[in-house]
């Protein structure tokens, strides 16, 4: 067989003979014993494989600034065992400097690492799946260098596991590095795996300038950064530097075409042997739910192969989660893989909201190895599992080679070295903080010396806008009145008065508007800034940072728009009912603000919208989030530990307790508010008038005795009060029906048995929903749990009948209005508020789902988020901090502590949802009450009553509180064999915090 000889130039590099016939840079094995990465370098002198970069074609950036090998030049070596990938270089760097550490060190001299592992297919790559990683000699300066390693993407940050080392010499430096590859998301490559790769030595050595200023690359073609179709083709070697091009993957063979599967169907096909291939050891299957355009998905793919089931212990090519655009996901859930809905195999755009950048949306692949039968026909099975989805399509290929298993991300060891300190921050300086109307009505925003402009726009009919700020002819009528504070003008249709109120720490604007016209009139708005011209600008909207060119989303439980910028950021923030229902926050490459498409201004009416602006003089997505909530007055005590306890003793996983087993139980929980669930009839849940009918006697005695076996527990019944499935609902408040855009009643989930109506005040309905929460405390509970009090399943009401006197069907062309509709929120919150406000003065209230409004959050009650997708938790940033645990995922205690870690990363508390999960010990969800949150970080929350952490650092409440610890590891048990130390800097006590990755700490503050 012949193989490929090692050659020491790229230019000298043979091809081997594949599919593609590409030359590839071998990667060669490094044999035991490991390289010590000392920084001497000579565990790899007599390796094979060095490679040069000293040709002015090796120049790739300041051309004319290179004086010749002397001033800049490197050879360099890429290696790897199952372990690590190590990477080697001696660098010529004349007048190097390096003054620069962690994401910054770019700016000075240091070699750069762009990989892209496994290689992804020609045709289809994607720079956001490039692992991009700097290493740094250290500081020439220092009398002791202190060399780096930080890797910028996927995620910018350590590296779990990576050791440099480096030796520092007048105009010249050597440095090797081991890189682990788990901590890069692989487990334990194998040899012939192909990948993609660039080595490249950066220069600063400009006087008086410390910034990057000449590059050498590997490659000789035109330089772009983490393009992957320009980095080299390489393959992971034997130890002689040779491949072996048996070891490379093998082309996929398909069997058979595109198949189908209907919704709730399974479909089960013979699969051919594959032509030419002895050996199948990997089954590809790519998978998509049918849809005219990208939509997200669901979990509802199952997969055998010849009885066995396809499921975790075998995938390839994936991890338990799955990101895709700001949401993290889980891939696979009680047994189901998640798939996208799409209209074809392409994946989504990098701009897409559905966007995966880590891995093929569509393609799953699994070691079959033992699995098939050589030579014969194998049985694949393929479950659709949502009857109410479109139908499933896919298709099976086979493969002779395995490709490298993707590794779960390796967690990172207790910090050694400087650690951040967290404490709740002082507020704005008095004084600091300017702002003004301009002649325009546009709005200065001044934060000592950083300004910024917020411009404006109101729709006008034939699709026309006017302007406050910006060029051009603003569109008014003129302009009435102005000063610093205050702006009318007006147009044919109405008149505009706004008013800015420069407070503490943001500038409050109030826009009234008044309809002089007959008729009622659309109003559209924008509110934006212009992105500044920095290099690092990042955008958040509604909490979730997104790098798309244009995306738009209305969320009234988070209704921010945020951009940051070089050492100063801008938030901008929805206030009133209205806004916060009908805005949404927006981001176009160019602008990033906050617009109103839904506005109707009613004939006769005056209505005032208001949006508040947040200048920041840091980057800090939790600044501008703290100054928020502080204002909002959300700080509020979450009072105790939440769980739902199902509808009886007979739910799953309490089914059989002794009154012992459930009092363990609940204590192990730390349950103090439990909430009992509805139950079934004819397997068809007991909501509305239907649980007045068959199930609020039968529970008053499960209320009794979970209240005997824990005194002090406070039990709510589970309240809903949108569905209503009793006998006759359907005609006797067919006034009430949720009618879809088309005019049919609206069912939840698209099921029959739940249809759904509006308590609007003083409606038939209205007065069922009031009887049935009397119900509901004669049963002896202390308060009500409200399951999605906000509205449910539909946003709108599209019934001609009623209106909420401010929601419109708005023509984005033309501007006029097509139609009057209701948000559902708008049309019932009279109603809804006066329940509230009821149930609040006869005991306690707790929600599901964050407030919408103004008028809710004001409320003053906790609230939890549902956690299928983990990134939802945003939305408790401006509300309550509280997750419920994951009934999709959580199978026992050990992931229920893991999301109770992963919650931390959104400053979320932890509420139990599956009954299922039996806890053998105190858990770490039982030290995290009473709380009344002081300041929110990722990866902790700071309250009045303790500090909960799953992050290292010195934390305090900036004061001389002590504190006891409470610390728990990985697998979710409280653990001495970490201290945290108390540390005092002046006069204020910290907790000195350094665990690993996976670890959690309650710091409980003692009361004097």
């Amino acid at each position: 067989m012949k193989l490929l000889q090692t050659g020491f130039a790229l230019a000298h590099l043979l091809a081997v003979l594949s599919a593609r016939a590409q030359p590839l840079v071998p990667i060669p094995f490094v044999a035991d014993p490991p390289p010590a990465i000392d920084g001497t370098l000579k565990r790899f002198e007599t390796t094979p494989g060095w490679l040069s970069l000293e040709k002015a074609g090796n120049v790739v950036y300041g051309q004319n600034l290179w004086r010749g090998p002397n001033d800049l030049s490197a050879r360099v070596l890429a290696t790897w065992d199952p372990q690590n990938l190590y990477i080697a270089a001696r660098v010529r760097d004349r007048g190097m400097q390096q003054p620069y550490q962690s994401a910054n060190l770019w700016k000075g001299s240091h070699v750069m690492l762009l990989l892209d592992f496994p290689r992804q297919p020609e045709g289809s790559r994607s720079a956001q799946k490039l692992i991009h990683i700097g290493l740094s000699p250290g500081n020439p300066a220092d009398p002791a260098p202190r060399a780096e390693i930080i890797q910028w993407k996927p995620k910018e940050g350590e590296i779990p596991g990576a050791r440099i080392a480096a030796q520092v010499m007048a105009d010249s430096y050597q440095l090797e590095a081991a890189i682990p590859w788990q901590s890069l998301g692989i487990d334990a490559p194998s040899e012939g795996t192909p990948l993609g790769i660039d080595i490249a030595v950066s220069s600063s050595d400009r006087p008086g300038e410390v910034t990057q200023d000449k590059l050498m690359s590997l490659l000789t073609t035109s330089w772009k950064l983490r393009d992957p179709n320009r980095l080299a083709n390489a393959a992971l070697a034997n130890p002689g530097g040779v491949i072996d091009p048996a070891r490379l993957p093998q082309p996929a063979v398909p069997l058979g075409g595109e198949r189908t599967v209907a919704p709730g169907q399974s479909s089960t096909t013979l699969l051919p042997p594959p032509e030419g291939m002895a050996t199948v050891k990997e089954l590809i299957l790519k998978a998509r739910i049918n849809s005219p355009k990208p939509a997200g998905g669901t979990h509802t793919l199952r997969l055998f192969l010849n009885g066995e089931e396809l499921g975790v212990t075998r995938i390839r090519n994936r991890t338990k989660t799955m990101e895709m655009g700001a949401l993290s996901l889980s891939n696979h859930s009680r047994d189901h893989w998640y798939l996208l809905y799409t209209p074809d195999f392409t994946p989504p755009d990098r701009n897409s909201t559905y966007f995966v950048a880590d891995a093929d949306p569509f393609e799953f692949r699994f070691d079959v190895h033992d699995l098939w039968k050589p030579g014969a026909p194998n049985e694949l099975k393929v479950e659709h599992f949502r009857d109410k989805a479109e139908p499933l399509h896919y298709t099976v290929a086979a493969s002779s080679t395995l490709s490298p298993k993707k590794a779960e991300p390796q967690l990172r060891a207790a910090p050694t070295g400087e650690i951040p300190t967290y404490q709740p921050l002082p507020p704005l300086a008095k004084g600091s903080l300017r702002g003004q109307l301009r002649e325009d009505g546009a709005i200065t925003v001044d934060l000592a010396g950083r300004k910024w402009e917020v411009q404006s726009a109101f729709s006008l009919p034939e699709g026309r806008w006017a302007t406050l700020g910006g060029e051009g002819d603003p569109g008014w009528m003129g302009i009435e009145e102005r000063s610093p504070t205050e702006f009318i003008t007006k147009t044919p249709g109405y008149t505009l008065h706004r008013r800015i109120e420069v407070r503490a720490d943001h500038i409050a604007v109030l826009d009234e508007l008044t309809n002089t016209s007959d008729d009622d009139l659309p109003v559209m708005t924008r509110h934006f800034v212009d992105l500044p011209a920095a290099d690092r600008s990042k955008v958040y909207l509604c909490g979730r940072s997104f790098g798309a060119s244009e995306i738009a989303i209305e969320e009234g439980e988070n209704p921010t728009s945020l951009v940051l910028a070089g050492e100063q950021g801008l938030g901008m923030v929805s206030e009133d009912d209205i806004m916060r229902v009908q805005a949404d926050n927006f981001y176009d490459e160019e602008r990033v603000g906050i617009r109103n498409q839904r506005f109707v201004l009613a004939k006769g009416k005056r209505i005032t919208l208001e949006f508040s602006i947040y200048p920041l003089e840091a980057p800090d997505q939790y600044l501008f989030i703290n100054r928020v909530r502080h204002n909002w007055g959300v700080n509020r005590t979450i009072p105790g530990a939440f769980a739902t306890l199902g509808a009886s003793r007979e739910t799953r996983g309490l089914k059989g307790m002794s009154d012992t087993e459930l009092e363990r139980y609940l204590q192990f929980k730390g349950v103090m508010i439990g909430c009992i669930l509805f139950p079934y009839h004819d397997d068809i849940a007991t909501h509305g008038g239907r649980f007045k009918e068959y199930a609020w006697k039968a529970q008053a005695d499960y209320v009794t005795t979970l209240k005997a076996l824990q005194p002090g527990l406070k039990v709510l019944p589970y309240y809903h009060s949108f569905i209503s499935n009793g006998q006759g609902d359907i005609e006797h408040y067919a006034d009430s029906a949720i009618l879809s855009a088309d005019g049919k009643q609206l069912f939840y989930g698209n099921r029959e048995a739940y249809p759904l109506f509006a308590p609007v005040a003083g409606s038939a309905f209205a007065r069922l929903q009031e009887d049935l929460v009397e119900a509901r405390f004669a049963l002896g509970v202390d308060g009500i749990y409200w399951d999605e009090y906000e509205y449910s399943q539909a946003k709108y009401q599209f019934s001609p009948d009623v209106w909420d006197g401010v929601t419109g069907d708005i023509d984005l062309r033309t501007h006029r209005l097509r139609r009057r509709i209701s948000s559902l929120t708008l049309l019932t919150l009279p109603w809804r508020k006066a329940m509230a406000e009821s149930i609040l003065r006869r005991g306690i209230l707790f929600g599901n789902s964050q407030p919408l409004t103004r008028t809710f959050t004001q409320l003053d009650f906790p609230r939890f988020i549902e956690t299928a997708s983990m990134s939802n938790l945003v939305k408790g940033q401006l509300g309550t901090p509280l997750a419920l645990g994951d009934h999709l995922t959580e199978i026992n205690e050990r992931d229920a502590y893991r999301n109770m870690v992963k919650g931390l990363d959104y400053s979320a508390l932890y509420a139990w949802y599956a009954t299922s999960i039996i806890p053998t010990a105190p858990t770490f969800a039982s030290f995290m009450y009473p709380s009344t949150p002081v300041a929110l970080g990722h990866g902790f929350l700071i309250a009045k009553e303790r500090i909960l952490t799953n992050t290292s650092g010195y934390f305090g409440w900036g004061d001389e509180s002590e504190f006891e610890a409470a610390i728990f590891n990985r697998q979710g048990r409280q653990t001495d064999e970490i201290t945290i130390p108390r540390v005092i800097r002046e006069g204020r006590v910290y907790a000195e915090v350094r665990i690993p990755e996976g670890y959690a700490v309650a710091l409980i503050r003692k009361t004097k």
